[in-house]
């Protein structure tokens, strides 16, 4: 196996909000105390477990939710372990997506389960658990229910409508059938004949291939559909629906991120909690002096929907601004592994923690992997490339490969600029005047040299075609339909156990890199 890693700050890949967040230069106004240093670590260690947190409860839903893992003696062996305040874990959340979605899913699971082996190391007077979140309320057919495999591109239609991980299966069949006429990965085809079974919900099948794929490693599952996760729940719902406290203190956090130019990721409303209906998922909106569910025609006066919430939060939904509270309230967080989407929302959310004093746990940009052909690796061998240069634009980058023949047209133009310059000395000693007309004139023969030379550029791109079709290869691999790798290929593409293994190896979490790889 063949492993280049490169550092994210060297590619184009980030917002300057994450730049900065992986330098350790966000300013303390945004957040204090953020990097994960053995100091921080320790002090949010302590903090946490200072922090009521309903073990009991965590305990008895991950047994019930990860039942089909009985046989597997390290999952309940973590299980158990979540009773004991010196237990904490290393947190990662993603939706219960289609055949479990595009491939950075599987990467953002690795990084959790390597940080939290690697804490485990740092930290042996504790138990630090990897576990995975399924935000199986999520709504976004179009996102959750399409993955692409082996260049085929796969949607589940369905007309079943709200929470998508709640979706029954039904007639999922035929599309891994689809998939097992384009892939020749038998392996990841069992496994998705085995879990996703139209008996079965797109969350359940989640879990349970999710366990399957981890086990070894003590992975815990947990979905957040669930009714005795959400009554612990029931006192913030109501607060929220009483106060709209997420909105006034994110709102306050987004201060400092607007004010140093940041990009903020995520807009708060009135009121961020949607209502499960038999019709889909829906707003809950606020309204003079009641509530009103959007397209469903449901009110609530402010007494009915505190009783309602009481004997009905199972039904009570929160959106992407407060499920990063309700995960460290229910959960004895100390890290939470994201991508650079979920990072940059999670720091709209300290004020709000505060306002609740809820632990905050520390954040941790989840590694990305790209899996290149022997093809690929050999060209990049041959030209010398470096793994940064396939962040530039891609005009730039092949225009960069020629470069140093266009080299000389800029020699000889400061010859010509030297010469020019003489001459434009000479006529002013005869006639002052004429020296801008002689500015005049150099201007329009630079112009000219510029013209020649874009030319000269494109003639040598034409030139060297064999080097243009190698960079377009590459840049096809790590960008296929112009989009990042992890972001296009579902994982089936290349599934192993010894693959997983291997990317586990090499995964840095404590450095934010991206692996560039080749299984020989």
């Amino acid at each position: 196996m063949e492993n280049h890693s490169l550092a994210f700050e060297k590619t184009t890949l980030l917002k300057p909000l994450i730049k900065d967040f992986i330098s350790g230069n966000l300013p303390d106004e945004i957040i204090e105390n953020y990097t994960l240093t053995i100091e921080n670590l320790t002090k949010k260690k302590e903090e946490l477990v200072n922090q009521k947190i309903n073990r009991p409860l965590l305990h008895s839903v991950l047994q019930q939710q990860n039942s089909n893992a009985k046989g597997c003696e390290l999952i309940q062996q973590n299980i158990n372990l979540v009773l004991e305040k010196s237990t904490f874990f290393v947190l990662c959340a993603h939706q219960p997506c289609l055949f479990l979605g595009p491939s950075f899913l599987i990467y953002k699971i690795i990084s959790t389960i390597k940080l939290a082996i690697e804490l485990q190391l740092k930290f042996p007077d504790i138990h630090c658990i990897p576990m995975f979140w399924i935000g199986s309320e999520d709504h976004d057919k179009e996102e959750i229910l399409t993955c692409t495999i082996n260049e085929q591109s796969i949607k589940w239609d369905t007309n079943q409508t709200g929470a998508c991980g709640a979706m029954q299966l039904n007639e999922i069949e035929k599309n891994i059938q689809i998939i097992e006429k384009k892939s020749a990965n038998q392996d990841w085809i069992q496994l998705l004949k085995k879990h996703y079974k139209s008996t079965a919900t797109l969350s359940e099948a989640t879990r349970n291939m999710v366990n399957e794929l981890f086990q070894d490693y003590g992975l815990l599952v947990i979905d957040q559909n669930n009714a005795a996760l959400k009554s612990a729940m029931n006192s913030l719902f109501i607060d929220e629906l009483k106060n709209s406290s997420i909105d006034t203190f994110i709102t306050i956090q987004n201060e400092p991120i607007e004010k140093f130019k940041y990009h903020k990721q995520s807009n708060t409303r009135e009121i961020n909690l949607f209502l499960i209906e038999k019709n889909g998922r829906n707003r809950i909106l606020k309204k003079d002096n009641q509530f009103i569910v959007e397209n469903s025609g449901t009110t609530f006066t402010h007494s009915e929907i505190e009783k309602f919430v009481e004997l009905n939060s199972a039904v009570i939904s929160p959106n992407v601004n407060l499920r990063p509270l309700m995960q460290s309230i229910l959960i004895p967080t100390l890290v939470f592994v994201g991508g650079a989407g979920e990072l940059s929302y999670w720091l709209q959310q300290p004020q709000l923690f505060k306002h609740y004093a809820t632990v905050f746990p520390l954040l941790c940009l989840r590694n990305s992997f790209v899996h290149l052909s022997s093809k690929a690796l050999k060209k990049i061998h041959k030209n010398n490339f470096e793994y940064a240069d396939f962040f530039m634009k891609t005009d730039a980058l092949k225009t960069s490969k020629v470069m140093n023949e266009v080299e000389i047209i800029n020699v000889l133009r400061q010859k010509i600029d030297a010469a020019f310059d003489e001459i434009s000395n000479y006529v002013t000693t005869i006639d002052s005047t004429l020296n801008g007309s002689a500015a005049a004139e150099k201007k329009k023969i630079n112009n000219s040299i510029e013209v020649l030379k874009s030319k000269a550029t494109q003639a040598l791109k034409r030139n060297n075609e064999q080097l243009m079709s190698e960079i377009d290869l590459i840049l096809n691999e790590i960008f296929p339909n112009k989009t990042f790798q992890e972001r296009w290929h579902n994982f089936g593409k290349y599934y192993s156990n010894q693959n997983i293994a291997m990317l586990l190896d090499i995964c840095t979490p404590l450095k934010s890199n991206i692996h560039f790889y080749f299984n020989h």
